[in-house]
């Protein structure tokens, strides 16, 4: 899986708490069983998230290969760059 965008993205939850953070737009390839090509895909890191990582910059992840574990919540938890 390789990270091919990020963007900036904030908002408020409903009791007006601002969450700060990024879209992240990953790109993989499609298993030769199910298709052909690649398959893009996006989820959210927010600025808690990436402290929790070592306060990892978003943008140097920019164009690296990397490796999703998730939470049981079915989030992303952390982010292991593989190349």
């Amino acid at each position: 899986m390789k990270i091919i965008g990020i963007r900036k993205s904030d908002f408020p939850t409903k009791t007006g708490e601002m969450i700060k953070g990024y879209n992240v737009y990953v790109s993989d390839a499609i298993d030769p069983r199910h298709g052909q090509g690649q398959s893009a895909e996006h989820f959210y890191l927010s600025e808690r998230k990436l402290f929790m990582m070592n306060g990892i910059d978003p943008f140097s992840l920019l164009g690296h290969e990397v490796k999703l574990y998730y939470n049981r919540y079915g989030k992303v938890d952390t982010v292991e760059v593989l190349d």
